[in-house]
């Protein structure tokens, strides 16, 4: 997994240089806020582990932690990841569709999959509302949906959906200027061009999803214990939720299907789909193409459940 990160951040790197490609990249660290001595001794043993990975961070006491952020309100201490990176995803995905469409690749757009038809254990068409799709090969990636589209052929695949939430605030004085991970309260605040994202609260469910007030106050009141961003006084200007692939030991799946050798799956990526998703495409890619991968794809088989 921190494999797949590195890399990912890498190919995020490179694109954002191709044609000057603007999605909001910054490489400007995060930092990982604790209220709860427990909680932050956990985390500096596990990131001490990371650290061997080549994961360079910093533990900090609260005092330079606040000097380093000023938005905190109140944190035990902190540590600090001053290679990490973040990035705007709405202006990722419009950037990469424009790139693609210049580019001369077909999106088809607005189009939902009926069903596939198959002879013996090959996939020979998909069945959509915009006509019969004929292909060679398949890669379904459709997030928390792909288990519902494997389901047509009669593959398993062990996903649940869990919802998350988010909130975007209009900048103020008071507004975190890096990106934080709020870790007691289960938070993430990433600064974007446009206002302060405010995100997390994830919570299994099934695919129907819906906004939840009750969820957004979480946010709020989550966000009030550490940051001085008066967000709770103020109205947010965007509220999103969205569903998460997850599986059950929290490890994508980055696998061929071995009962249709034409079918490939990418998905299960939780609530690191943006994080992991661009070398996770490139190993999908790569396995698709009958080529060696770049990083091993062994923990990632589907036949591993």
């Amino acid at each position: 997994m921190c494999d797949l990160a590195q890399e990912s951040q890498k190919i995020y790197e490179d694109i954002s240089k191709f044609e000057s490609l603007d999605f909001g990249f910054k490489k400007e660290g995060l930092m990982l806020l604790f209220q709860k001595q427990k909680t932050l001794q956990e985390a500096i043993g596990f990131f001490y582990l990371l650290e061997q990975e080549g994961i360079e961070h910093q533990v900090l006491e609260e005092k330079a932690a606040k000097q380093m952020e000023p938005s905190i309100k109140k944190a035990l201490g902190a540590i600090y990841y001053p290679k990490d990176a973040h990035l705007d995803p709405s202006r990722f995905m419009f950037a990469l569709k424009q790139c693609l469409s210049k580019m001369g690749v077909d999106l088809l757009e607005h189009i939902r999959v009926l069903d596939f038809v198959s002879v013996g254990n090959k996939i020979k068409s998909a069945v959509t509302t915009n006509g019969v799709l004929s292909a060679n090969k398949i890669i379904l990636c459709a997030g928390a949906y792909t288990a519902s589209l494997t389901k047509k052929l009669k593959v398993h695949l062990p996903l649940q959906a869990a919802q998350g939430h988010s909130l975007l605030y209009a900048k103020n004085s008071l507004s975190p200027k890096n990106s934080l991970i709020l870790e007691d309260a289960k938070i993430t605040v990433t600064p974007f061009s446009k206002g302060t994202r405010y995100a997390g609260l994830l919570n299994l469910c099934s695919l129907q999803q819906s906004l939840s007030t009750k969820k957004a106050m979480k946010i709020k009141h989550g966000v009030a214990k550490f940051l001085k961003d008066p967000i709770e006084k103020v109205q947010h200007d965007e509220m999103w939720s969205g569903l998460r692939p997850c599986t059950p030991d929290g490890v994508p799946i980055i696998s061929q299907v071995r009962c249709y050798p034409n079918l490939f799956v990418a998905t299960g990526h939780a609530m690191l789909g943006m994080t992991l998703g661009p070398m996770s495409g490139k190993l999908i890619a790569e396995l698709s193409l009958d080529r060696a991968t770049s990083l091993s794809v062994n923990g990632f088989s589907l036949s591993r459940f």
